[in-house]
């Protein structure tokens, strides 16, 4: 049995899992791992955020500024708020 099994709705242990894809260069698969995430904890800026960058990594720069949109919207925090506004605005790499 695999840990996300025996805790599927937990978003923490997505993440976790997400963060060794990205580490291993392997973004598609995080990103099916943050989008479970989302499920349980659709309101949180920073997971919305970091889907943002994964889509952005993956090339999809519309995806990634509508994630970035959502994450500003669910932040309470100005700078948060500030650098998601530098990342829809900001060049594309």
């Amino acid at each position: 049995m695999r840990i996300e099994d025996l805790k599927s709705d937990y978003a923490g242990v997505h993440r976790k899992i997400a963060a060794i894809w990205i580490h291993r260069k392997q973004p598609e698969r995080a990103l099916e791992k943050l989008k479970l995430a989302l499920q349980s904890s659709p309101h949180n800026a920073e997971l919305l955020e970091q889907i943002g960058n994964v889509e952005k990594q993956l090339g999809d720069r519309c995806t990634a500024s509508q994630y970035w949109r959502f994450a500003q919207l669910a932040s309470n925090d100005s700078a948060t708020r500030k650098r998601l506004t530098n990342l829809i605005g900001g060049p594309w790499e």
